[in-house]
C-alpha cells in the first residue's frame, strides 16, 4: 500500500470540569490601557460610558491615568459556565513511496469549530470588549469596577464561554528509518538512524469573544486578545526535527525545535519589540544499556542556551515574555540511571 487516504468529521460536547467551574480566584496586577482617559482621545459615545461606569462628570474630559497606572484582574473558576459544542472535519493522505523504503509522509487538513468555547479571557480584552459595544449593561461592562476617581480599579476576568473559536491548519509529518553500514556501528552491533519532522502550519485561529464582537484572528499575532497572562499565544508555525542513532546497547537523541515568527495583533496596543523573529531550541541526549537491570542517561536541554524573547507585560505576561511557549530556563543538564531489580 503506497498510498491511503483519510478522513474525518465528528461533533462533541464538553462539559466544564470541576477545576474550570471551581477553581480558586487569582488576583493579578495588569499595566491596562483605559479607553476613558484622556490620552486615548475617548470619543463622546466612548464619555457616555464612562460616565454610566462612575466617572466622575467633573472629570470626563480629563481623566488621567492613576498613579498604579493599572488594574487589578482576577481569574478563576465560573460556576455559570455552559458546556462547549464544536464540529470538526479533517482529511488527508498517507505516503510510502516505493522508490523510498523506509521513507513515510502523511499531510492532514483540519479545521474545528466551537461554540461557547470555555477559554480565559485577558481583563484588557474585556475593556475592549465594552468600549466597542458601548452598552454598558453588557458583561463586559459589568466586569469592570473604577475608583472614586473614576479610574479602572478591578476587571472580573474568570473562564467564560466565547461566541465562537476556529481553529484550522495542516500538519505534515515524514518519518524515515535506514539501516546504517556495519562499519558505523558500535562493538560489532548494526546500527540504525530515524529520521521524524513534525510540523504544524497554523492558517486559522480565530476568535468572536463576546457577541457583537468582530473575529480575531490570532494564528500568528500577539498582544490583544492573543496573549497575556494565561493566554498562550498561537505560532502560525511549528516544527520538530528529530533524529535518534541506535546502536545495540547505545541510543543519542537529538531534537531541534522551531516556533514561528509573531506579528502585533489587531487589537493589541503597539509594542516595540513585535513583530519577533522565530526561535529555535537544540536538545541532545543519550543512553547505555548496560545490562537488563542498569541503564545511564544523560542530556543537554536549550543547549545553544536560547533565551526567551522579551515581548513586554501587556502581551506577555508576568515574566515578560510567553512562558507557555517559550523556554524561559535555559541550558541544563541531566543524567540519571534506571535500576531494575527483577522479579523475586
Amino acid at each position: 500500500e503506497y498510498l491511503r487516504v483519510r478522513a474525518s468529521v465528528s461533533n462533541a460536547i464538553r462539559a466544564p470540569n470541576l477545576d474550570e467551574l471551581f477553581a480558586a480566584p487569582n488576583r493579578s496586577f495588569i499595566g491596562g490601557v483605559d479607553p476613558c482617559v484622556v490620552d486615548n482621545n475617548p470619543t463622546p459615545e466612548i464619555k457616555e460610558v464612562c460616565l454610566q461606569q462612575g466617572v466622575p462628570p467633573n472629570v470626563i474630559d480629563d481623566l488621567q491615568v492613576g498613579a498604579s497606572q493599572g488594574w487589578s484582574a482576577f481569574s478563576g473558576g465560573n460556576p455559570e459556565l455552559d458546556e462547549e459544542e464544536s464540529d470538526t472535519i479533517s482529511f488527508g493522505v498517507v505516503v510510502s513511496p516505493p522508490f523510498a523504503e523506509g521513507l513515510t509522509m502523511s499531510l492532514d487538513y483540519w479545521e474545528i469549530e466551537v461554540e461557547s468555547a470555555i477559554s480565559q479571557v485577558s481583563s484588557q480584552a474585556l475593556v475592549n470588549a465594552c468600549f466597542d459595544l458601548l452598552d454598558n449593561s453588557a458583561p463586559s461592562c459589568q466586569a469592570i469596577t473604577r475608583d472614586q476617581l473614576g479610574n479602572i480599579e478591578q476587571v472580573n476576568a474568570p473562564l467564560l464561554n466565547l461566541q465562537t473559536r476556529v481553529g484550522a491548519g495542516i500538519d505534515l509529518q515524514l518519518d524515515y528509518a535506514l539501516e546504517l553500514p556495519d562499519s558505523w556501528g558500535v562493538g560489532g552491533d548494526g546500527a540504525t538512524l530515524d529520521l521524524r519532522w513534525l510540523s504544524t502550519f497554523h492558517d486559522e485561529d480565530s476568535t468572536v469573544l463576546l457577541a457583537g464582537q468582530s473575529p480575531i484572528e490570532c494564528a500568528g499575532y500577539l498582544g490583544g486578545s492573543c496573549s497575556g497572562n494565561f493566554i498562550r499565544a498561537t505560532p502560525d508555525f511549528r516544527g520538530l526535527l528529530s533524529g535518534s542513532y541506535t546502536s545495540g546497547p547505545l541510543n543519542v537523541r537529538t531534537d531541534v525545535e522551531i516556533i514561528g515568527g509573531f506579528s502585533l495583533a489587531a487589537d493589541a496596543f503597539p509594542n516595540n519589540n513585535i513583530p519577533l523573529g522565530s526561535e529555535m531550541y537544540w536538545d541532545l541526549a543519550g543512553s547505555y544499556q548496560f545490562n537488563d537491570g542498569l541503564e545511564i542517561f544523560a542530556g543537554i536541554s536549550n543547549v545553544l542556551d536560547t533565551a526567551p524573547p522579551l515581548i513586554g507585560f501587556r502581551a506577555g505576561g508576568d515574566s515578560n515574555t510567553q512562558a507557555q511557549l517559550y523556554d524561559t530556563v535555559g541550558r541544563r543538564y541531566f543524567v540519571g540511571a534506571r535500576v531494575s531489580l527483577g522479579s523475586r
